[in-house]
């Protein structure tokens, strides 16, 4: 465990000292001249007193407490042995202010009543019963004095607690916004690669006694996809760690020339994928491309989930100054949960980069998944 150390005073602190103490000194000789007895004319022990209660102020950082304790001291033990009224108030005010700046309102509050309470019971003893009229106006001026600087320090204090409490709430926010993305990418990364995993884990165990060549084949893709899974899996991790170090991650994002590779392991998974292009591809920006290739990868991973499924089809149409996407399936019987929870998600990452994402059933049975992308990101 590390000691605590004080802070040492900064330029501020000795420049703001000094000057407390000039103008204490300084006040105390001017109101001297013209305050009538019972007041004691200042002397030596007076100018002390006045300039420790501002002397204290330098020590300020540190120990606000005591600073206010040793300025309410000295201004008390000054005005009880009546000298000038009014030159320790100053250095008693900006004590206040920085203990109410710092600590909690209630205990500023608390403390600050003490300190007043000590200046009135000094003024008390040294009127020794003989109360001038205007000592109660002046002593009401300089207790209005110290609780002006409190009350401005605990205003401030709690807009500071605020502002506080705003960005841990806001950073809590962004730290769950940030679990959710990553929970994403991996599930879109791992999602169509364990789907396809244990659809031809399904298809191994089934033919296991009666062919078991195609065993071995199944075997071998799914050999092959668990590789491929780890492969992407630990290249998203890798681009997730390394992009808060603002360095390049470790394997390009894939986007629609993955498409091919993508079809090859539905095929092994034995969903028959037909894909049909139009047009020429190319000019994507890669937030479009990445968008793009999930929607496709999600829409086939539903599709291979659905055990009625035997066939899809998916259509790249480059047009203008946008790209289409339609992959359509024969499914049989209503979407389960799993497939709406998937669809806003696609729809979610359509939408980050400008484009739109619709799905509906098609008449002649099955699903249509269609979105409309720009060719570059719109914010």
């Amino acid at each position: 465990m590390s000691r605590w150390s004080p802070e040492r005073p900064r330029p501020a602190d000795v420049v703001l000292t000094v000057t407390v103490g000039v103008f204490a000194g300084l006040g105390a000789w001017g109101t001297s001249s013209w305050q009538l007895p019972p007041v004691r004319p200042i002397d030596t022990a007076g100018y002390a007193l006045a300039v420790l209660a501002s002397a204290a102020l330098i020590a300020r950082r540190s120990w606000p407490l005591q600073v206010l304790a040793v300025s309410t001291t000295a201004a008390a033990c000054y005005l009880a042995l009546s000298y000038p009224f009014g030159p320790p108030f100053l250095a008693m005010g900006l004590a206040m202010y920085f203990v109410a700046a710092h600590l909690p309102w209630r205990r500023s509050v608390a403390v600050c009543l003490l300190a007043c309470t000590a200046v009135i019971t000094a003024v008390l003893i040294a009127a020794r019963g003989r109360l001038l009229p205007s000592v109660p106006v002046m002593l009401a001026g300089g207790i209005g004095w110290l609780v002006l600087p409190c009350a401005v320090g605990i205003v401030l204090r709690i807009g500071r607690d605020d502002v506080a409490q705003s960005r841990e709430e806001e950073a809590r926010r962004k730290a769950y916004e940030e679990r959710l993305r990553i929970a994403r990418k991996i599930h879109e990364v791992a999602g169509e690669r364990l789907a396809a995993i244990n659809m031809q884990s399904a298809v191994a165990l089934y033919v296991a006694d009666k062919r078991p060549s195609q065993t071995h084949e199944t075997l071998n893709a799914i050999k092959q996809d668990s590789k491929e899974a780890l492969e992407q899996l630990r290249a998203t991790l890798g681009m997730l760690s390394q992009e808060s170090e603002h360095s390049a991650p470790r394997r390009p994002m894939p986007g629609l020339r993955e498409v091919a590779a993508l079809i090859s392991t539905m095929n092994d998974s034995g969903l028959q994928v037909e894909v049909v292009v139009k047009g020429t591809g190319g000019g994507l920006t890669a937030a479009v491309d990445l968008a793009a290739y999930r929607i496709v990868q999600q829409s086939l991973a539903n599709v291979l989930r659905d055990a009625s499924s035997t066939t899809a089809t998916v259509l790249i149409d480059y047009a203008g100054e946008s790209v289409c996407l339609e992959i359509t399936d024969d499914r049989q019987g209503p979407a389960g949960e799993s497939d709406f929870a998937t669809v806003a998600g696609m729809r979610q990452r359509a939408n980050a980069v400008g484009g739109e994402l619709t799905v509906e059933p098609r008449p002649e049975g099955g699903f249509q998944v269609r979105t409309l992308l720009p060719l570059r990101a719109r914010t």
